[in-house]
């Protein structure tokens, strides 16, 4: 930054060390974070005090970077407006009574500084004697995480996950539970360690999917859980966001949480940053044109500038939640049901069938919109990516990250050091990609295609659609340069693609809670989901009809008219395992009261609030 080479450069011309203080105070605020980022790009050397002494002094001439022992030689940024507003109402939080407001959401678009926000506050609960969780959505991102806290926090911080060897699993629990490490970052299960004092709580990407635990009991979110403990512990819970869960904003909208805003992405220095510039693709408009490879023209071109000017590219697939959804390539138009205006998932032969009432019908020919025969099913592999990216530039070095790529934390971590440390020019990959990293060499980042996901069962398609597109945009140019996003979609009229365009989350919210309303969906009701998993595909199909009738039996017998049942239908993970799997939704303001009124077997699962 400009500020960082004035500052190198004032600093080469003195042939001794200087207090910090004097330095900021000699040249103005701006040196303070200046001189983060020389520190952030080893030249710059901080030293610790002499035993008599509270400041800190600064070299120039040392190229490694010397981390100070206390928390309070450690210089921390100067925070905008925002930051510094935000930061000040959770320490007033912390310092009231067990009465005050002790939930927040905060929200900022993509680079605004969140992660500061979460450490200051940490840092004033750490003064307290109490201690800290941070939680993040996925193992990949813990060791960037770890770093950033570790810098701050020296000594002081440990991880807390499944991913741990059994030894420093354990060896990691008895140092949070004697107190020797007081900042514990994890997944959801960091949740469940043994704090003696928790002061604060962050959930940082809030409205990230993998804060449910969906495989096995219990069932819990960890939104719900960190509310819990709160209430126990008369701690702080931070809900950090670009894109809050839409049931969190409409909670903040109601006033039970208290929402701070960061409006503005800014650089390490402090200084603003814009927000990528975004472009939306028709690929039906590809097609007529002739072009029938998975890039369109305009990302062929973006790609290949960017390997030239040495900048780094990230590859986007957003492959959660496929399913083989059939969709014209000529007009967009996807075959919905007309119960649940949702796309029709393809069964072979030649069946479609809707996820969540069960109702199918025959695959056409033809688009019943525009007569088109270019019917097709939507489904790009992160490795066809690869194979056409080496076509289209030959002497591009290329990372693949998805599931099938990282078996272990370390893969995770190894990934993600080669890309950081340019060993690679572009990065493919799926979810993971898109949660939190912050890789100021990317310039670039194109989607393949927003559609795969948008047409899903979920009935919280639109809304991973819109969170996962806006942020991935917010990967790219979070460094000097400004950054590029190519959005190639088959719908670029849909709401949620048009509003992720834009980054614009209150234009998309308006949007999906009055669809929400007229649905009675979730925030407006709750929602039980019913799942049967069997071998014996004849007899999960009669229980699953069976369990069905015998709701819709009880519904009518008890009169109960707000609810309503919808299904049994096929799971999507029907195919998996070669298993048979069902599922049905109860939804309403009480679901559970129809539970109460039946004998459930065991075979099946029950799972609240399932999203």
């Amino acid at each position: 930054t400009e500020g960082a080479k004035r500052l190198y450069e004032y600093l080469e011309t003195k042939k001794s060390p200087l207090l910090a203080k004097t330095l900021i105070t000699r040249l103005g605020p701006w040196a303070r974070n200046a001189l983060l980022t020389l520190h952030r790009n080893h030249l710059l050397k901080i030293h610790e005090p002499a035993p008599k002494q509270n400041t800190q002094l600064i070299s120039p001439s040392e190229p490694f970077v010397q981390l100070a022992k206390s928390n309070n030689s450690v210089i921390s940024p100067v925070l905008t407006q925002p930051q510094s507003k935000a930061v000040e109402k959770i320490k007033f939080s912390i310092n009231s009574g067990s009465n005050s407001n002790k939930k927040f959401l905060l929200k900022g678009v993509t680079g605004s500084g969140k992660t500061e926000v979460y450490l200051q506050a940490i840092s004033y609960v750490l003064s307290q004697g109490r201690q800290a969780v941070v939680l993040i959505p996925e193992l990949s991102l813990t060791p960037q995480m770890l770093d950033r806290f570790e810098a701050r926090f020296p000594g002081n911080v440990v991880a807390f996950h499944s991913g741990l060897s059994d030894s420093v699993h354990r060896k990691n629990w008895w140092m949070i539970h004697n107190k020797q490490a007081n900042v514990v970052i994890g997944s959801r299960s960091a949740l469940f360690a043994p704090h003696r004092d928790l002061g604060i709580i962050v959930i940082d990407e809030e409205h990230e999917w993998t804060y449910k635990q969906q495989e096995q009991q219990p069932r819990y979110h960890a939104r719900d859980v960190a509310f819990r403990l709160s209430e126990l512990n008369d701690c702080v819970v931070i809900l950090g966001s670009a894109t809050p869960d839409l049931s969190t904003y409409y909670s903040a909208q109601n006033g039970l949480i208290e929402t701070m805003e960061l409006p503005s992405r800014i650089q390490d220095s402090g200084a603003f940053l814009p927000l990528a510039k975004v472009s939306t693709v028709d690929m039906r408009m590809e097609l007529k044109n002739g072009n029938r490879s998975i890039f369109s023209d305009l990302l062929k071109t973006s790609l290949i500038e960017t390997y030239e000017q040495g900048n780094q590219s990230l590859l986007f697939l957003n492959r959660r939640g496929t399913a083989n959804i059939v969709q014209c390539r000529s007009c967009g138009f996807s075959l919905k049901c007309s119960r649940c205006n949702i796309a029709y998932t393809f069964h072979a032969p030649n069946k479609l069938i809707c996820h969540r009432c069960n109702k199918s019908r025959l695959t056409p020919n033809s688009c019943p919109n525009c007569k088109s025969s270019q019917i097709k099913y939507l489904g790009i592999g992160t490795q066809r990516v690869v194979d056409k990216v080496s076509e289209l530039i030959p002497g591009a070095k290329i990372l693949r990250w998805d599931r099938d790529t990282v078996k272990s934390i370390k893969d995770h971590e190894a990934i993600l050091s080669n890309f950081a440390s340019r060993k690679a020019n572009i990065l493919v990959g799926t979810q993971m990609i898109a949660k939190g990293l912050h890789l100021p060499n990317v310039t670039l980042v194109g989607v393949i295609l927003a559609d795969i996901g948008l047409n899903s069962a979920d009935l919280r398609a639109s809304e991973r659609t819109f969170q996962v597109l806006t942020q991935v945009a917010g990967r790219a140019g979070r460094g000097e340069s400004v950054g590029h996003v190519v959005i190639q979609t088959y719908n670029p009229e849909h709401y949620a693609i048009r509003s992720a365009a834009k980054q614009n989350y209150k234009e998309f919210y308006d949007k999906e809670i009055q669809f929400r309303r007229s649905l009675s969906y979730p925030p407006y009701s709750g929602q039980i989901r019913l799942t049967l998993n069997l071998q014996n595909p004849t007899v999960a199909t009669r229980e699953a009809q069976r369990m069905g009738n015998a709701l819709k039996s009880e519904l009518r017998s008890w009169d109960i008219r707000d609810l309503r049942i919808i299904g049994p239908a096929p799971s999507s993970q029907s195919s998996i395992r070669g298993s048979s799997s069902w599922s049905i939704n109860i939804l309403g303001l009480n679901p559970h009261m129809l539970l109460e009124k039946i004998n459930l077997p065991h075979s099946w699962k029950v799972d609240v609030d399932p999203y």
